[in-house]
Protein backbone atom coordinates (compact mmCIF):
# COMPACT_ATOMS: atom_id res chain seq x y z
CA UNK A 1 0.00 0.00 0.00
CA UNK A 2 1.22 3.48 -0.88
CA UNK A 3 1.89 5.68 2.15
CA UNK A 4 1.52 9.46 2.13
CA UNK A 5 2.92 11.97 4.61
CA UNK A 6 3.01 15.74 4.83
CA UNK A 7 4.12 18.00 7.69
CA UNK A 8 0.95 20.08 7.43
CA UNK A 9 -2.12 19.04 9.41
CA UNK A 10 -4.28 20.71 6.76
CA UNK A 11 -4.09 17.63 4.50
CA UNK A 12 -6.22 14.58 5.30
CA UNK A 13 -5.38 11.91 2.75
CA UNK A 14 -4.15 11.14 -0.74
CA UNK A 15 -6.95 10.72 -3.29
CA UNK A 16 -4.98 10.28 -6.52
CA UNK A 17 -1.38 10.06 -7.68
CA UNK A 18 -0.14 10.66 -11.21
CA UNK A 19 3.28 11.19 -12.76
CA UNK A 20 2.82 14.97 -12.64
CA UNK A 21 1.00 15.54 -9.35
CA UNK A 22 -1.45 14.57 -6.63
CA UNK A 23 -5.00 15.17 -5.50
CA UNK A 24 -5.57 15.29 -1.75
CA UNK A 25 -8.42 16.04 0.62
CA UNK A 26 -7.97 18.94 3.00
CA UNK A 27 -9.78 20.42 5.97
CA UNK A 28 -8.61 24.01 5.83
CA UNK A 29 -9.75 26.75 3.50
CA UNK A 30 -6.49 28.67 3.90
CA UNK A 31 -4.69 26.58 1.27
CA UNK A 32 -4.32 28.74 -1.83
CA UNK A 33 -3.26 28.28 -5.44
CA UNK A 34 0.52 28.71 -5.55
CA UNK A 35 1.18 27.33 -2.04
CA UNK A 36 4.11 24.92 -1.82
CA UNK A 37 3.42 21.76 0.20
CA UNK A 38 6.18 19.23 0.88
CA UNK A 39 5.09 15.58 0.76
CA UNK A 40 6.61 12.15 1.21
CA UNK A 41 5.37 9.20 -0.83
CA UNK A 42 6.45 5.72 0.20
CA UNK A 43 5.89 2.20 -1.10
CA UNK A 44 7.80 -0.63 0.57
CA UNK A 45 11.45 0.47 0.54
CA UNK A 46 11.05 3.29 -2.03
CA UNK A 47 10.54 6.73 -0.54
CA UNK A 48 10.29 10.09 -2.33
CA UNK A 49 10.41 13.51 -0.69
CA UNK A 50 9.07 16.10 -3.11
CA UNK A 51 7.57 19.57 -3.13
CA UNK A 52 4.17 20.16 -4.68
CA UNK A 53 2.60 23.41 -5.78
CA UNK A 54 -1.15 23.86 -5.49
CA UNK A 55 -2.74 24.48 -8.90
CA UNK A 56 -6.45 24.00 -8.10
CA UNK A 57 -8.52 24.18 -4.92
CA UNK A 58 -12.09 23.29 -4.01
CA UNK A 59 -14.05 23.17 -0.78
CA UNK A 60 -12.40 19.95 0.39
CA UNK A 61 -9.69 18.94 -2.10
CA UNK A 62 -6.65 20.32 -3.87
CA UNK A 63 -4.69 19.38 -6.94
CA UNK A 64 -0.96 19.99 -6.78
CA UNK A 65 1.84 19.42 -9.28
CA UNK A 66 5.31 18.19 -8.48
CA UNK A 67 7.94 20.94 -8.61
CA UNK A 68 11.73 21.10 -8.53
CA UNK A 69 12.23 17.42 -9.34
CA UNK A 70 15.15 15.78 -11.07
CA UNK A 71 15.04 12.77 -13.39
CA UNK A 72 15.74 10.24 -10.61
CA UNK A 73 12.86 11.62 -8.52
CA UNK A 74 10.54 11.65 -11.54
CA UNK A 75 11.38 7.99 -12.19
CA UNK A 76 10.65 7.07 -8.56
CA UNK A 77 7.29 8.86 -8.75
CA UNK A 78 6.46 6.98 -11.96
CA UNK A 79 7.32 3.69 -10.20
CA UNK A 80 5.09 4.63 -7.25
CA UNK A 81 2.26 5.42 -9.68
CA UNK A 82 2.54 1.96 -11.19
CA UNK A 83 2.60 0.33 -7.75
CA UNK A 84 -0.38 2.35 -6.53
CA UNK A 85 -2.47 1.28 -9.52
CA UNK A 86 -1.94 -2.46 -9.04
Amino acid sequence: MLEFYTPTSKINNLVDLSADGIVVNHNNGSIKVGDIIPVTLKYKDVSVDVDTQVVLTSANSIKARFVNIDLATANKILYLCMCANQ
